[in-house]
């Protein structure tokens, strides 16, 4: 027998795969990568993002804790952040980190993975950056 979908579980699925993706491809990364770092297979991956499935919560308390997210953002709920990151660009707000700043560095490190070739407004950016956090 086919189980009825309530309406609160497909809201539910509809906001997890849309979190799931934004989030996966905001760090620029595969399916098949994102997977191996879930220690899941890529198949699993994109049932989560077709809305085939939801994770168990273990495997749901994984993936905020490889990705640094908290479940309420993934399950539409919440914020794109947990609270230690939300305490990380706090601090370096205090310090005169610009936000603009702080994804620059990410950039750098999405692109040192990937080994892309930075733009030079990118490198301007993490240039800046770098000497902001040596001064601190």
């Amino acid at each position: 027998m086919k189980r009825t979908e309530t309406k609160e579980y497909i809201a539910q699925k509809e906001a997890f795969s849309k979190n799931f993706r934004e989030m996966r491809k905001n760090r620029g990364l595969s399916q098949a990568e994102a997977a191996e770092l879930l220690g899941l297979s890529a198949s699993t991956i994109s049932y989560y993002e077709s809305m085939r499935r939801l994770p168990t919560y273990s495997g749901l308390r994984k993936i905020t804790e490889v990705f640094g997210v908290s479940e309420k953002y993934l399950m539409g709920d919440g914020e794109y952040s947990t609270d230690s990151y939300a305490a990380i660009i706090e601090t370096a707000q205090a310090k005169g980190v610009s936000v603009a700043d702080m994804d620059a560095a990410l950039t750098l490190v999405v692109a040192m993975k990937k080994s892309e070739v930075l733009s030079k407004s990118e490198i301007e950016a993490i240039n800046t950056f770098l000497s902001q956090v040596k001064g601190m």
